[in-house]
């Protein structure tokens, strides 16, 4: 059990760390042009979810160590 939650913590810390890479350097997130729904509750803090960049690498880091 130990073994398959650090095997899903390293996948879910690199995606995260990568899509973070990704918009901070080519202004889009891996996938769709639009991100998933998530991105309604950051529009109606009139925050841009393409600059959340640092963040999602942040979070990535955090979830790799």
């Amino acid at each position: 059990m130990k073994v398959l939650v650090t095997i899903l913590a390293l996948l879910n810390g690199g995606y995260m760390l990568l899509d973070g890479l990704v918009v901070l350097f080519r202004g889009k997130y891996i996938g769709s042009e639009q991100p998933g729904p998530w991105v309604n509750l950051f529009y109606k803090l009139n925050m841009d979810v393409f600059k959340l960049g640092p963040l999602f690498i942040v979070f990535g880091l955090l979830w790799l160590t």
